[in-house]
């Protein structure tokens, strides 16, 4: 039994991480990392080949590691943007994932989805609020770590523990998304853990509608989110 539970946890941990599953940003930084620097080194391969072939740079080499450093850099850009984020406390999580259906296949971004019957739409876990996490939303020159959303029957809790975050001007950004493009309830924002916490448990107990029109709204309201983060 221990070995069948031990098999599925680092199946878990090998599954690819998907924008809005909670871990996203550590694989997600992670990953731009390693394929950023591997795609440097070889862009210096390329280039020190051909001064060690012609004994100069002006070869067909250094045009091949210049148009290789375009992917490279873009790559390097993104890791560095995110590098000071890291993903959602595990406490918070563990804590309502009971609650919560945080599955993959639920933030597919793709608005023709979305024509989908409430039916078809409906997962079998009826009756839990929807979780997206590890978010890093950005407009202009603001970029916003938003660590967890919880919808839950049309009402949406946001959570960040960022220190250095603009708490009014994310919570405003994640308002105006809600207000142009969603049918929600009610919104808050918190940046106290114990306070977001309680108020999402308290919600998810008391507001048990499990219409599945109302669940599919939340299904939507995530993926009108998604588009937002990195």
């Amino acid at each position: 039994m221990n070995n069948e539970e031990n098999k599925k946890n680092n199946k878990a941990k090998k599954e690819k991480k998907e924008k809005g599953n909670f871990g996203y940003i550590d694989s997600f930084k992670k990953r731009q990392g390693i394929i950023g620097f591997i795609s440097l080194l070889m862009v210096f391969v390329i280039y020190f080949t051909g001064i060690i072939i012609y004994g100069h740079n002006k070869s067909l080499f250094t045009v091949m590691a210049a148009v290789s450093m375009l992917p490279t850099a873009k790559y390097l850009v993104m890791f560095f943007v995110v590098a000071k984020f890291k993903s959602g406390t595990k406490e918070v999580f563990d804590a309502l994932i009971p609650f919560c259906n945080n599955k993959k296949w639920l933030y597919v971004n793709d608005d023709t989805l979305l024509e989908i019957t409430p039916e078809e739409q409906v997962s079998p876990e009826d009756g839990k609020a929807t979780m997206i996490a590890d978010l890093i939303l950005t407009y202009g020159d603001h970029i916003m770590n938003v660590d967890y959303i919880i919808i839950n029957r049309g009402h949406v809790f946001a959570y960040s523990d960022y220190p250095k975050l603009d708490v009014e001007y994310t919570k405003d950004y994640i308002k105006k998304i809600l207000e142009n493009t969603c049918n929600f309830k009610s919104y808050k924002f918190y940046t106290d853990k114990d306070q977001f916490v309680k108020e999402v448990l308290n919600n998810i107990h008391t507001n048990t509608d499990c219409n599945k029109k109302v669940i599919t709204n939340d299904y939507i309201i995530a993926r009108k989110i998604l588009p937002y983060s990195i």
